[in-house]
């Protein structure tokens, strides 16, 4: 991962670092398998395991296996219950909110921002992201508006 940060390709360096989190919560789950859960702790392990795999396609029941070790239907109602968002629309949240806070952060293209937080076609991304904010991605750019949103969360 040095090697490639030091060759001072952002893009790279970008992809070595995703790759070096995902083995670590691929280990880090191995051991948590035998570790007792609570809902609390499986709505905050997949919240987290979200937001570092943004760029992945992912499913509900391979998260609730593998991630909360729960059912697919558990996990639904934990999400409803910790942030009244299913499971999907969560993601989806999430993956606007990232979008839009790049947008107005750096100068990547949208298409490498849509691809970077899980669209594959970008006129998709243009759509969910003209419907979470109102502006169309272009737009966000100049007018910060990222702010405007979060994903919500309660406490339980």
């Amino acid at each position: 991962m040095v090697d490639t940060i030091s060759q001072g390709d952002p893009a790279a360096a970008d992809d070595a670092a995703r790759c070096h989190i995902e083995a670590s919560w691929s280990r880090k789950m191995k051991h948590a398998r035998g570790a007792p859960t609570n809902a609390s702790g499986s709505f905050h392990r997949v919240a987290t395991h979200l937001s570092a795999n943004l760029h992945c396609r992912v499913r509900l029941e391979k998260v609730a296996r593998e991630v909360a070790f729960v059912s697919p239907r558990s996990l639904s109602r934990l999400f409803l219950q910790h942030c009244g968002l299913g499971f999907q629309c969560y993601l989806q949240a999430l993956r606007m909110q990232k979008a839009a806070e790049l947008l107005c952060t750096t100068r990547l293209p949208a298409a490498t921002i849509a691809r970077r937080v899980g669209y594959r076609d970008v006129s998709r991304f243009g759509e969910h992201f003209k419907r979470q904010f109102d502006a169309q991605p272009s737009q966000c750019r100049s007018s910060n508006t990222h702010t405007r949103v979060s994903v919500r969360q309660t406490t339980s």
